[in-house]
Parts: C-alpha cells; structure tokens; sequence
C-alpha cells in the first residue's frame, strides 16, 4: 500500500523525518510518501490535493502534534482521533447545520475502520488514547479558549490546526484517512503554558514518533 503521510510544522517533519529515515521509502509492505503541508487548515487542503495529485497514495495518516483540551490528556499521549471536527465553523441551526458542520459535509468526518483498529495493535510506551480531535485556525494558549470549545464538543479531547481540513479533503477524494497526534501541551490544564510549551520542544523525544513509525511498518 502507498501511504502519504502529511505534517504541518518544521519541528514536526523533522523529527518524523528522522524516524522514518527520509521522505519517501518503505516500510514493512508500504512505500511512504511524508509530506509537509504547512500550518492551518487552508494549507492543510492544499497540501492534501497536492499530495494526491502527485504521488497518488491509497491512505492517507495525518501526524504531528495536538494540544490535549480533556483532564485525562497528558503531554507525550498519542491520540488516535476516531473523529474529525471544525471548533470554528458555525453555519448556523437555520440551515440545517450542527456546531462544526459544513453544510452538505457530514457532522464530523469518520476514521477510516482498518487504520484505527490497526492502532490498537501496535505496543506503545506512551499513553494511547482514541477520540474526537477538534481542528481550526487557533493555536489554543489558555484555559478560557480551551474551555469554549471544550463546552461545544464535550467528547472532544485535543485540538490541532489541520487534522479536519485534512479529513475533509480525504472525505471529498474517496481515501481512506486517520489522524495520529502526539500531545504536545494542555493549556487548561497548567497555569504557565507558554513553561510547559517550550520545555516539549526541549525534551520532545521521538519516542510517539517511533510509535507512527512502527504503525506504518506494520499496517
């Protein structure tokens, strides 16, 4: 199988970069393509139709990091999202729409079965949660923010900036999708955000990136 594997931010190609051993190769029975997007939802659309349309991949596994919005999150968890939704789009109730939902999409966009359940399969030294990841163009740094959305998707338990924008695209295009993240900060969690954000980057180890990497060699 041909898997596109699509990131968002230096700091996370890199070290995906580094655990897979370079952009493009194999691993296990599949060939991987790793892609970097760029940060936000309209790159992440973009990123995605030009991944497709150039390397043609049969799945597509979006990773990178998500900051964790639920008491049970902790930094260094990974979080297979069982869902995707928008935390900042409101179409509003007259035109049939739920909270997050783009008229005439689903509600929330599915993970593909076989990637998800492949997950639960694979050993991990961290923390291995599954649920709802919210996505939208905030980089969430407060207890008040967090709380709004965590009022409007109370399943829902770390957001990013991608992983919907990605899933929707994939949803559009018929391909099979999951988003695999590592909890990077939980910033209702902590009353100095900015301390617990940086010392991440400091100590971020490839231990959850290890985990995508033994995923894909054994999917």
């Amino acid at each position: 199988m041909r898997i596109g594997v699509i990131i968002a931010m230096d700091i996370e190609y890199r070290q995906m970069h580094d655990a897979l051993g370079g952009d493009t190769g194999r691993l296990g029975n599949n060939e991987i393509i790793l892609w970097q997007c760029g940060i936000g939802k309209v790159n992440a659309a973009v990123g995605t139709m030009r991944l497709i349309q150039e390397h043609h991949p049969d799945a597509i596994i979006s990773t990178g990091l998500a900051g964790g919005i639920d008491p049970q999150i902790r930094v260094m968890d990974i979080l297979a999202a069982t869902q995707c939704v928008y935390h900042d789009v409101d179409c509003g109730t007259g035109l049939g729409c739920s909270r997050g939902q783009v008229q005439g999409l689903p509600e929330r966009f599915d993970a593909d079965k076989r990637l998800l359940d492949h997950v639960l399969e694979v050993p991990c030294d961290a923390g291995l949660r599954t649920g709802l990841i919210c996505t939208g163009d905030q980089f969430i740094t407060d207890r008040e923010r967090q709380t709004l959305i965590k009022r409007n998707f109370v399943d829902g338990l770390a957001c990013d900036m991608e992983s919907a924008a990605i899933a929707q695209t994939c949803y559009l295009m018929g391909l099979p999708f999951l988003s695999l993240r590592v909890i990077s900060d939980t910033p209702g969690n902590t009353d100095n955000h900015q301390q617990q954000w940086e010392q991440f980057l400091a100590s971020m180890c490839d231990t959850s990136f290890q985990f995508v990497k033994k995923y894909l060699e054994t999917l």
